[in-house]
């Protein structure tokens, strides 16, 4: 057993700040929105709605969340003047700590509208304006999981080489140009590239296929699995549990 530590260092627990911006138009590639200030997130429609029996209650129930969010930003990029009144897809990292580790959020379905921009008189203090925009968004059906039209991918618990894959789907790379994968295709991509995968040969042995960095030799006979769901017994002995 362990005792609660209050001490702990608290690095990797706080939020702060927003960068890598990226719009996705309807029917194009990704482009680049610089000068992005925030991005205020408002899950709206989470009602909760009691039952009851005989007077006692006996449930809670908690009604799916729509994904709702304000962005501000001291510019935009042009394709977002042509998708007003489209829907466009959006992803921006938010920092974790002190920057070593990150939450990399991917929103599908957006429909933004300009708020009221302010236009104010030059004097000695010049301020940039800011633009902003109410943002919604329709959930989108996922197989086997609750709609959603917010994705988050953290850092600090996915694997590095999953999100270096998604990153060159969202950012692009040399040869790829920047675009917004299905949610699906995300999903997909992290089972692929994450989940260990253990196969009775039906003669007393088995096959353990993972990442080399999940299931790697440690010399040229004696190997090592290093998983959430596998639990040393001794030196050569593991229990393995489903996910």
């Amino acid at each position: 057993m362990t005792r609660l530590d209050w001490a702990k260092s608290a690095d990797d627990i706080y939020e702060a700040g927003v960068d890598r911006g990226v719009f996705y138009p309807n029917d194009g590639f990704g482009v680049v929105w610089n000068g992005l200030l925030w991005v205020a997130e408002k899950p709206v429609g989470a009602a909760i709605t009691p039952y009851f029996i005989d007077g006692a209650k006996y449930l809670n129930e908690q009604t799916p969340e729509a994904f709702t969010a304000t962005i501000a930003a001291y510019m935009y990029p042009e394709e977002l003047e042509d998708a007003e009144g489209s829907i466009f897809g959006l992803c921006y990292r938010t920092m974790i700590g002190s920057g070593k580790h990150y939450k990399l959020h991917i929103v599908y379905n957006m429909l933004a509208a300009p708020s009221a921009a302010d236009h104010i008189s030059l004097n000695s203090s010049v301020e940039a304006m800011q633009f902003s925009w109410d943002a919604t968004t329709v959930p989108v059906v996922i197989f086997d999981h609750r709609p959603s039209a917010h994705l988050i991918i953290d850092t600090r618990t996915a694997y590095a080489w999953v999100v270096d894959a998604l990153e060159d789907m969202l950012y692009g790379t040399d040869s790829l140009s920047p675009y917004l994968p299905d949610i699906d295709v995300v999903l997909a991509l992290f089972e692929e590239g994450s989940i260990l995968k253990i196969t009775d040969n039906g003669d007393g042995t088995w096959t353990a296929d993972g990442p080399d960095e999940v299931v790697y030799m440690t010399d040229a006979t004696t190997f090592e699995i290093d998983w959430p769901s596998v639990v040393p017994i001794d030196a050569i002995s593991y229990t393995v549990r489903s996910l």
